[in-house]
């Protein structure tokens, strides 16, 4: 398979315009579309590793991620379309033969989409993703020894600092002196 440059590219899409033969310039697209496509299918995965932390934290899904997500679409292919223009100028130097803003606008954007997912990861996958069912369960104690046993399951699961259950314990103590 030959190497081709971005002028050929450019020279091939103005003469496909022309002649209305699409034959030599389909190859040439087929390369520019993976790299715009690229960004898109990193940003599907990303928005299906959210929807997999908020299950594993006890969230909500609600429309406000898918909203934040097609955000994010709009946002890339218009900087996919800066870079993309980029590149057109730039086709005029000699030295320039692929689109390389484009190469590297989509695997940056796709670079980011990858940190997302693993940190969405991390987070399903952490003891943390356990503590606002623990806070609700401290809420709805309905003793401060429930309370007291709930935090002691926290700590446990080293969710929290043991100088702060002391401090709990020995707040509970003194409140049952009191009574």
């Amino acid at each position: 398979m030959n190497l081709i440059t971005f002028e050929g590219f450019i020279r091939s899409s103005l003469n496909a315009f022309e002649t209305g033969n699409w034959n030599n310039a389909t190859h040439e697209y087929s390369i520019i579309l993976l790299f715009w496509i690229l960004p898109i299918f990193a940003t599907i995965i990303d928005y299906r590793s959210g929807i997999k932390r908020a299950k594993a934290l006890g969230e909500k899904i609600i429309s406000k991620g898918m909203r934040k997500s097609f955000s994010k679409y709009v946002d890339y292919w218009s900087v996919q379309l800066m870079l993309f223009i980029m590149d057109v100028v730039a086709s005029v130097l000699p030295f320039v033969n692929l689109p390389y803003f484009s190469i590297l606008g989509a695997l940056a954007i796709t670079s980011i989409e990858i940190k997302s997912v693993i940190e969405n990861y991390k987070t399903s996958r952490s003891s943390a993703g356990k503590i606002p069912s623990m806070i609700k369960n401290i809420i709805e104690a309905a003793t401060s020894k429930d309370a007291i046993h709930v935090i002691e399951q926290m700590n446990n699961l080293n969710l929290i600092n043991t100088d702060k259950l002391e401090e709990l314990t020995n707040l509970e103590q003194s409140i049952n002196c009191n009574n």
